[in-house]
């Protein structure tokens, strides 16, 4: 008389190892051949808390965030936390010391959520330009029309410098435009007469006819090269 077989399954194979957030699966064998399957369960996220950082007049802050330490899948994204206002106190900030410009004119943009800024009645000879107004991002700088002027201190929260934003400010000699501004618009340091100098960022993606024109900068020829000239990688004309 034959005897029943039973069954006796060796040791579980890994067939699919389980992720974060997908199922494996195993199995075993038997002597005789037959086989077994079990699904192995997905593991879930290994959650780790990305610390928020506080916001400052100098820099953007962060909101608290998660992601997994296992697949780096981000669960809670971290939103950037705008630069906060300069306390002033005599015109000088409290807790980073610079001295910003007093007199400064600004108007909210269009898309009611950041400033421009153009001179005003501020009669500064160096200039400086605070990144927010208001709570607001100050990103286009519109207009400053005089003399007066030999520098100038650009936010890094600026997008925008627009056409003639510093046409005939005979005595600024050296600008340097931060990373982050994508538009220089025409004729932008066109007649600066002392301005021989110029950085220009990668983020630039829209430079204006006539920058540079009547400038030191455009009137040196040690800065042309077989009828063209060049602002860093930039073709100005």
């Amino acid at each position: 008389e034959a005897t029943e077989h039973v069954h006796s399954f060796g040791e579980w194979t890994t067939l699919k190892e389980a992720t974060c957030t997908e199922a494996g699966s195993k199995e075993a064998a038997c002597s005789c051949g037959e086989k077994k399957t079990e699904t192995i369960p997905a593991k879930g996220h290994t959650e780790v808390v990305d610390a928020a950082k506080a916001a400052t007049c100098a820099e953007t802050g962060l909101t608290e965030g998660k992601h997994c330490s296992v697949c780096n899948t981000v669960l809670v994204k971290q939103e950037v936390v705008a630069i906060i206002d300069h306390e002033l106190e005599n015109g000088v900030c409290k807790h980073c010391g610079l001295k910003i410009s007093q007199g400064l004119e600004y108007a909210l943009n269009s898309d009611g959520k950041s400033y421009s800024v153009s001179s005003g009645n501020c009669s500064d000879a160096e200039i400086v330009i605070p990144a927010v107004y208001q709570g607001k991002p100050v990103t286009v700088i519109r207009s400053f029309w005089y003399g007066k002027m030999t520098s100038v201190k650009i936010p890094g929260s600026v997008t925008t410098i627009s056409d003639y934003a510093f046409q005939c400010c005979s005595m600024l000699e050296y600008v340097e435009i931060p990373d982050g501004v994508k538009t220089i618009g025409y004729s932008a340091f066109s007649s600066c007469e002392s301005l021989s100098g110029i950085t220009i960022p990668d983020s630039v993606d829209s430079i204006g006819g006539n920058i540079l024109a009547e400038t030191a900068y455009y009137k040196n020829d040690a800065n042309w090269e077989d009828g063209v000239l060049y602002a860093g990688k930039f073709l100005i004309e």
